[in-house]
């Protein structure tokens, strides 16, 4: 059955900036609902403008950031795009790509924070299987879970709402101190956090606690003992230099403005 049919139970999702608002609600929108034997979108996600350095993204005028180009860095982490680009909250208004943000979220949020937080959990990994986690762990990650899924699969999505329940999570000591090998949960239940947002850091993360292929909540409290002799997963440092390669001529030293 094709998806618009009105009888279809597939939902049907389109994203949009707040550019196209009538060509899509009035154009594609109004038309499947004239037409009477189409199913319209279920849900039409509207954002705002995502600017670099404050200037519309423009292909024409060279003043963009090519998918290509910082997915192939070999110092710039796709995790890392990805981490920073969910975090801006479009939804709610305008944002901006700034290099002083991007390397702040590279170095002193993943680097030098979040990846300094996973070799300390690394090193208090248990030998073997670990013990159960504390019945309050699991209620914590369960809820974080949850508020999560909500701001990915609403009627209204929001990445930043993602992010914020995965940097709950990461920033709580007392889920990473419990006695109950907390450190191994801890690391398990960021892999699942993380995957919406860090899908490369969550499969390492989950495959070194030796669990298998992708991390799955209801693999979650599987005691698979992880494999200690392998390094802790982590981020590396971003320099300018990394970043100026990627960016456009117009944001070069000595471009005009």
């Amino acid at each position: 059955m094709n998806a618009f049919d009105p009888d279809s139970r597939v939902t049907t999702i389109t994203t949009l900036g707040v550019d196209n608002v009538i060509p899509t609600l009035v154009s594609i929108v109004g038309t499947s609902l004239l037409h009477g034997d189409m199913k319209p979108y279920d849900r039409c996600l509207i954002n705002n403008f995502y600017r670099l350095a404050g200037r519309k993204f423009s292909t024409s005028a060279r003043h963009a950031i090519w998918a290509a180009d910082i997915a192939a860095s070999p110092a710039i982490g796709v995790d890392t795009v990805r981490y920073h680009l969910a975090g801006a909250d479009l939804e709610s208004g305008a944002a901006s790509f700034e290099t002083a943000d991007f390397l702040r979220t590279a170095n002193a949020t993943l680097a030098d924070g979040l990846g300094k937080r996973i070799d300390a959990a690394w090193s208090r990994l248990p030998e073997g299987p670990p013990q159960a986690p504390a019945p309050a762990v699991a209620d914590v990650l369960e809820s974080l879970l949850a508020e999560q899924s909500a701001a990915l699969d609403g009627t209204r999505v929001s990445t930043r709402r993602a992010v914020a329940a995965l940097d709950r999570w990461c920033a709580d000591d007392a889920v990473a101190h419990a006695a109950e090998d907390g450190a191994y949960w801890w690391l398990k239940g960021l892999s699942l956090l993380a995957f919406p947002v860090m899908p490369d850091l969550a499969e390492l993360v989950w495959q070194r606690l030796g669990g298998a292929g992708e991390p799955r909540a209801a693999a979650f409290l599987a005691r698979t003992p992880a494999h200690r002799d392998r390094p802790a997963p982590g981020f590396g440092r971003v320099s300018a230099a990394d970043l100026d390669a990627c960016l456009p001529d117009t944001l070069r030293p000595g471009a005009d403005a």
